[in-house]
């Protein structure tokens, strides 16, 4: 089975990191029990944390290091050399992309992200989510999403912000 099999074939389709080898590995399943290994992506070895999403169907790899396209993950292009922490991309509610990350001191940044051109712009918005109950963590791996007009932040320590 191709990749582009699995995504179309499939109800659930992961790509994440082998333990076993540190590759990039995709693989499907229509139960969430029972997987079964599509491909290990030897191409994407500098990734370390990847998050995909599709737009207007190409896929954006996005992770530690790397930030990649491809339309039928056979051939990957490089989008940007941008090295950002956690980085993960998401669609606002005007149906603009942006990509939330972590700067160098630890504060939750956004930049926006242009599919039609492949580019970033605006690098350094950082997002204001002080609270008092929050003073003390250390936000890592920051995902927004909206849902139902309201945009949600997701963050490793099991925290969700509204």
């Amino acid at each position: 089975m191709t990749p582009y099999e699995a995504l179309r074939g499939h109800r659930y389709v992961l790509l994440g990191i082998d333990a076993d080898n540190k590759l990039p590995v995709m693989a499907a399943s229509d139960n969430l029990i029972k997987w079964e290994t599509v491909e290990h992506f030897k191409s994407l070895s500098d990734f370390k944390d990847i998050d995909v999403i599709n737009i207007q169907d190409t896929y954006y790899l996005i992770g530690n290091g790397a930030f990649f396209s491809t339309d039928d993950f056979i051939e990957f292009s490089k989008v940007s050399d941008m090295n950002l922490k956690s980085p993960h991309l998401f669609s606002d509610m005007n149906g603009d992309y942006h990509i939330s990350y972590i700067n160098d001191s630890g504060t939750v940044m956004l930049a926006d992200f242009d599919p039609a051109k492949n580019t970033i712009s605006n690098t350094e918005q950082p997002v204001d989510i002080y609270r008092d109950d929050l003073a003390t963590v250390n936000i890592t791996n920051p995902t927004f999403a909206v849902i139902d007009g309201v945009y949600f932040l997701a963050c490793d320590g099991n925290y969700v912000l509204t």
